[in-house]
């Protein structure tokens, strides 16, 4: 099984506090239907630099407070999951 990470980059200000607090490193968790959010494609991502738990959906394009950058993928021995 592989993990698959992505980079958040903050757009706006919301997503620069969320950045700061939670880290840029997310795992996607679910891709999301079309219905889900707003009538388009999204992820359901968790922070991996936090100890808190932050989960958050992000479109997967136009999203107004993030771009997703496609990090890696790490295979689940080297990543210690949610």
């Amino acid at each position: 099984m592989v993990i698959k990470l992505v980079e958040l980059i903050p757009k706006t200000n919301h997503g620069k506090n969320a950045v700061h607090n939670y880290g840029k490193i997310w795992q996607i968790i679910r891709e999301g239907n079309p219905k889900c959010f707003d009538g388009e494609k999204s992820f359901l991502l968790i922070s991996l630099s936090n100890t808190k738990d932050n989960m958050r959906w992000v479109k997967c394009e136009n999203d107004k407070n993030f771009l997703i950058q496609e990090n890696s993928h790490v295979e689940p021995e080297t990543t210690s999951c949610p």
